[in-house]
């Protein structure tokens, strides 16, 4: 029995995937049918400029149909592969910045609302790993919701992370351990979108580690332009906005992925100030033998 469940866990469909794949091809169908019913009006009330009319149409309709399936390939690769290419990585970006904020305006009048959402998500977690850049552990902000906090706690913790006795009787104790060992002194719990973004102009960041439901991480990364965003959902077994937490494996191996120790990053401007100073003495040594 334990092997056969173990095999439908393994084998169950990809929601995000599935629902992504049916919302495309209905703004696909929708797109094509607006095309072909525009071309056949143009082609109806204007008789004198119809072969002029049709064959720009229908240009228009090769290369915007060539452009979606372009799109559509490099989506399917990047989001099953975990990995880009120049070409993927063009396409993809573009997706991410243009298609997908309508297939989620359309999801709302479905019932996959959270599960475009998530595919959002994930695609732009590939993305950012693919580039394959590494960032330092001080230039690193963590963004946590309020909701992670147990709610008999006593203390404060919104806007006073220092305030958190680790305890671990909630998730924030585990990040705070974990961020600490990775030198990350940018933490700070948020209780909404307008909190994080001045969390986010105060501190400067290289980048941001952010965990919250689908819909704030969503809107946190399309709102955040040019610092990457890595968006790790949490879980709710308590019900929404109340005693959440989060996959502490997935945390820890998105820090040992992402972050250069500080170590490292000490060790890393010493070796940046030496170079400028074997520059700067080899030029003028160089000055003084003239």
């Amino acid at each position: 029995m334990l092997i056969i469940k173990n095999k439908l866990k393994k084998n169950k469909p990809d929601k995000p995937w599935t629902s992504f794949l049916a919302l495309y091809f209905l703004v696909f169908f929708i797109l094509f049918l607006i095309l072909i019913l525009s071309i056949m009006l143009y082609l109806g009330l204007l008789s004198h400029f119809r072969n002029i009319i049709a064959m720009i149409m229908l240009v228009t309709i090769g290369v915007l149909f060539l452009f979606l399936l372009s799109m559509f390939i490099a989506l399917v690769y990047v989001y099953h592969a975990n990995t880009t290419n120049s070409y993927s990585l063009f396409l993809s970006q573009i997706g991410l910045q243009y298609l997908m904020p309508i297939l989620i305006l359309l999801s709302k009048h479905f019932r996959n609302y959270n599960d475009i959402l998530l595919f959002y998500i994930n695609l732009n977690n590939v993305l950012v790993k693919s580039s394959k850049k590494k960032y330092f552990s001080k230039k690193t902000l963590v963004l946590l919701p309020h909701c992670l906090q147990n709610p008999k706690c006593p203390y404060k913790i919104t806007g006073f992370i220092s305030n958190c006795r680790k305890c671990l009787r909630c998730d924030i104790g585990h990040i705070l351990l974990l961020s600490e060992k990775h030198h990350i002194p940018s933490i700070e719990v948020v209780t909404g979108g307008t909190a994080a973004r001045s969390a986010v102009m105060r501190n400067n960041p290289e980048l941001i580690i952010a965990i919250a439901c689908e819909r704030d991480l969503a809107s946190g990364i399309a709102e955040t332009k040019g610092v990457p965003v890595i968006g790790l959902l949490n879980k709710r077994p308590h019900g929404p906005c109340i005693h959440t937490c989060i996959c502490m494996e997935e945390y820890q191996n998105t820090l040992e992925e992402l972050i250069v120790q500080s170590n490292r990053y000490h060790k890393f401007q010493r070796e940046s100030s030496f170079k400028a100073y074997d520059t700067t003495h080899s030029f003028l040594c160089n000055e003084r033998r003239f």
